[in-house]
């Protein structure tokens, strides 16, 4: 019971924390970590999950990371001096990525020459004799982090319930953005850098195209790319704090994230490449 009401308290507080008046006057909360990254690196999966917060059940597509766009990301690493403590290659399901064992040896090729201590991580669903296999290939100085789903009925949070949908939340300032940039990482995705993954996913079904071309400095906050992402994201929504009771089995989706896919569906958006 005590801990249902921490994560009660914390969620009041986190969403608090973005009222505009509030986050005038005490600034950002979080800070973009400067020292990890996700890297989407297909928007293809053999699974079809509920409230997929990559959109891949509600707006299938086949994009993915290039092994020059992987190259090019390196080489603007070492340009800027940035020794990555962690890089996670996810997605998507990233063992279904045809290229990802070729991403991995650049990537290891990169952490013996710029950053020995450096974590390189895959995050699987390990579903199915395929991803098995690819896994089984995969290097033993990689870590895999493996959430073992035994099919489509796995319970998650309901990422298509958009706050701007949400009349309570008007007085929001999205430009804060919540806890996930700073607890996963930049994101880099086909069409460029986002302060999360996430953000990344939600610019594919929008076709904003506002991933950015080049790596950010480390005293960017990316806080336009928050501004116009984050109030679309039910991760902000819960003030970034997961709660037990927001875990569910089933579609949920607000009307502004209906009308996006059904936009999506009609007119799919060309974003411009990284």
């Amino acid at each position: 019971m005590k801990r249902v009401t921490k994560k009660f308290w914390l969620g009041l507080y986190g969403a608090a924390r973005v009222f505009k008046p509030i986050a005038f006057l005490l600034g950002p909360q979080f800070k973009r970590s400067r020292d990890w990254i996700e890297i989407d690196i297909t928007y293809a999966c053999n699974l079809s999950c509920h409230n997929c917060n990559r959109s891949v059940r509600q707006a299938p597509s086949g994009e993915k990371v290039t092994l020059e766009q992987v190259e090019r990301f390196l080489g603007e690493s070492v340009e800027k001096g940035i020794r990555w403590r962690r890089i996670r290659l996810i997605g998507g399901e990233p063992t279904v990525h045809p290229l990802l064992l070729e991403i991995i040896r650049v990537l290891l090729e990169y952490k013996k020459t710029h950053s020995p201590k450096m974590l390189l991580a895959v995050h699987t669903n390990g579903y199915g004799d395929n991803v098995k296999d690819v896994l089984g290939r995969i290097p033993n100085e990689v870590k895999i982090v493996n959430t073992a789903k035994t099919g489509v009925e796995n319970p998650f949070y309901p990422f298509n319930r958009a706050p701007l949908d949400s009349i309570s939340r008007h007085f929001d300032d999205y430009s804060m953005g919540c806890r996930v940039p700073e607890q996963c990482g930049t994101g880099l995705t086909p069409f460029g850098f986002y302060p999360c993954v996430i953000a990344g996913g939600i610019d594919r079904v929008l076709g904003l195209d506002i991933g950015r071309k080049s790596l950010p400095d480390k005293d960017d906050r990316m806080a336009e790319e928050l501004r116009q992402l984050c109030q679309w994201c039910g991760n902000f929504r819960r003030g970034g704090y997961n709660k037990w009771r927001d875990l569910v089995h089933r579609d949920v989706m607000s009307r502004s994230w209906r009308e996006a896919y059904r936009n999506f569906r009609d007119n799919r958006p060309i974003l411009t490449p990284y």
